[in-house]
């Protein structure tokens, strides 16, 4: 988090046209506490005059933990009278979460469907299971499978 997030500048009108940021001095540090908040200076620019001058950084660190959890599939796009039967109905989904919200992450919070149109002129032998939904504040969420066998019934 960076506060201000924006500041006054006072330059010509030539310097004030072109200008579209102004860049902060070049920090480094151990992130070796949970939250580090430090002032760092704006850079300095010719003939601009920046206010404030400084603006106040807070870094919060954010431990991730990977899970893996079982999703149901979801048949879409199925004609009237048919039913896409699949022998693989749930899938494992790995993510990483920040750990103090896993516990909070349930298998109703993703989608994974499988397609009939995927599969309904050519049918093939396997069809392709896709992650369509996630919480947004999940990272790297893969399926540990993503294709399984099916079978077309007529339904009556």
């Amino acid at each position: 988090i960076m506060q201000p997030d924006s500041v006054d500048v006072y330059a010509t009108d030539n310097i004030l046209k072109s200008l579209r940021e102004i860049r902060t001095d070049t920090v480094s540090f151990e992130l070796k506490q949970d939250t580090i908040r430090t002032d760092i200076a704006l850079e300095k620019l010719r003939n601009v005059k920046a206010i404030p001058d400084i603006v106040n950084l807070t870094l919060y660190r954010i431990t991730f933990v990977k899970k893996t959890t079982t999703v149901r599939v979801e048949r879409i796009n199925e004609p009237k009278g048919k039913r896409l039967t699949l022998y693989r109905p749930r899938v494992d989904v790995t993510y990483y979460v920040d750990q103090k919200i896993h516990d909070n992450i349930k298998p109703e919070m993703f989608r994974v469907v499988a397609d009939y149109n995927d599969v309904a002129d050519m049918e093939p032998e396997n069809v392709e299971l896709r992650l369509l939904g996630a919480p947004n504040y999940v990272k790297n969420v893969q399926l540990l499978t993503t294709e399984s066998k099916y079978q077309i019934d007529e339904m009556r």
